[in-house]
């Protein structure tokens, strides 16, 4: 979809965010992000979603499926700021193309902006933590580093320019009450590599490589470069279960 058209459709309110202020639904009006897909055993994929009452989606394979996700929030309602996601994925209510649309549950969500991390625990239920998230750029590489977390490294790849819609579902517990809260993207430039070699995850926190099954290394099933997009957090709605 055009730029000028992508945030037409919604109607914003003002909401406070503690001593902040901001909108909802919230617009982010440009964002550079790179992540990868990882395998993870099935039985850690189960015991990470069961308590919240989600079922992990399966590779060929039979394993679970690990996402590692960092953004580069360069212009939104509440100012620029970094943040990086860990999720498990799981299966939605009907099969739709990963290209297009997914449901993630969200297991670590670290951010470098007060005003992001009030917003995300207060109306989301998010599990976001302040950290240091800093963006590298090498020959061959971009870089994301998460404090004493994890090391992400994913190959530069031929972007192409687009416009694709997509969708994520997420699926936060707010207040003990589950919930859903979905993003809307507007993918304006992206790459794409289906290499495992693609992408690198290095777990440097030993608690989380314990959950995570162990390994402290990991690698992709590929990997995705947007260069440009936008996105649309829509105000969260209580799930039906």
């Amino acid at each position: 979809m055009k730029e000028v058209d992508f945030f037409s459709r919604y109607k914003q309110e003002d909401i406070s965010i503690r001593q902040y202020s901001g909108k909802s639904p919230m617009f982010f009006r440009d964002i550079f992000s790179f992540g990868a897909l990882f395998a993870l055993p099935i039985t850690v994929a189960e015991e990470l979603t069961r308590e919240v009452g989600l079922k992990p989606l399966r590779l060929p394979s039979g394993d679970g499926i690990i996402g590692l996700w960092c953004f580069e929030y360069k212009d939104s309602d509440i100012g620029p700021y970094n943040e990086s996601a860990m999720s498990v994925l799981v299966q939605g209510p009907s099969l739709t193309s990963l290209v297009r649309e997914s449901h993630i549950h969200i297991l670590k969500l670290p951010v470098t902006t007060e005003v992001a991390l009030f917003g995300g625990i207060d109306y989301l239920g998010y599990p976001k933590v302040m950290a240091d998230v800093r963006f590298t750029k090498t020959q061959t590489h971009h870089i994301c580093e998460v404090n004493d977390l994890w090391r992400l490294q994913v190959k530069l790849c031929h972007l192409w320019r687009l416009p694709i819609e997509r969708r994520v579902v997420t699926y936060p517990t707010l207040n003990g009450v589950a919930m859903t809260a979905e993003l809307e993207f507007n993918i304006l430039r992206m790459g794409m590599s289906l290499k495992h070699s693609a992408a690198q995850l290095n777990i440097l926190d030993k608690t989380l490589a314990k959950m995570l099954g162990g390994k402290a290394q990991i690698s992709s099933y590929g990997a995705i470069v947007i260069d440009k997009a936008q996105a649309i957090l829509k105000r969260p709605q209580v799930r039906v279960l």
